[in-house]
């Protein structure tokens, strides 16, 4: 068996509620391109039932007789449907995610902050109130200095007495879906954010070992696409989608 090499593939889960996520994916691959990109950029993902199957792919008859008859594979490779399974052969795949910066499960909600209130003060109070305010704004920022804040995140003003204990662990266990519907994301063009469609600002920075082997597949989609009794594609006949082309056509759901 041809041992392939291993593809880098982050996937990033930002939190927006209880039951949403957004999926950013960058491929990073030296050899065959040049530089890291973003395949999926803030992609909505929602919570769905945690018992049901995922990453299951089901094959009918049809499709079977297709990929061994019709395209033109050789015997060596044809694919036979299990006698007793009246649907088709059916195969599981799974993936290994990385979140960079925490552990799956982990995820912190930061307060915001608040609106000011209303004070009414008279003249003689002024000059006091200014001097307050700026008591108040300063303390904040000297502790900030000596506590580490999460960048870009807006926090209340520490109260006296308050317990400053770290935010509490959120819980991501479930299945995640994307939020539009399973067809979300699933394009013939294949990444959302940069699709076969021969614009030179979605061209991938390949690297000439990247180039070579894009042009040596044979697809029936984008750009260099062929009829499909041409394909070299192993997708027609059931063959489950690898990275990067799962990420790609976001055709999985993500367990965490």
């Amino acid at each position: 068996m041809k041992k392939e090499r291993l593809l880098h593939v982050i996937e990033e889960f930002h939190r927006v509620n209880h039951d949403r996520l957004e999926l950013t994916v960058t491929i990073d691959d030296p050899k065959m391109y040049t530089k890291p990109w973003i395949a999926m950029n803030k992609f909505p993902m929602k919570l769905e039932d945690p018992h049901r199957d995922i990453m299951e792919m089901y094959c009918s008859p049809f499709e079977l007789e297709r990929y061994n008859n019709v395209i033109g594979n050789p015997a060596s490779v044809k694919i036979a449907m299990h006698p007793n399974d009246r649907l088709g052969r059916r195969r599981t795949m799974s993936a290994k995610y990385e979140q960079p910066g925490g552990s799956p499960g982990e995820n912190c909600f930061w307060p915001q902050s608040r609106t000011g209130r209303k004070l009414a003060m008279t003249r003689s109070l002024v000059a006091s109130a200014v001097a307050l305010a700026l008591v108040s704004v300063l303390s904040p920022l000297a502790r900030t200095q000596e506590v580490p804040r999460q960048p870009g995140a807006v926090y209340d003003f520490d109260r006296k007495g308050e317990n400053l204990a770290p935010a509490p662990k959120r819980d991501l266990t479930g299945v995640w879906e994307p939020a539009g519907g399973p067809s979300a994301g699933v394009q013939a063009t294949g990444a959302g954010q940069m699709p076969s469609d021969g614009k030179p600002e979605h061209e991938l920075p390949f690297t000439p070992l990247g180039r070579e082997t894009f042009m040596a597949h044979k697809p029936t989609f984008g750009v260099t696409q062929v009829p499909s009794a041409l394909t070299n594609d192993p997708m027609p006949g059931c063959n489950p989608q690898g990275f990067p082309r799962v990420v790609l056509h976001n055709f999985r759901t993500s367990r965490i």
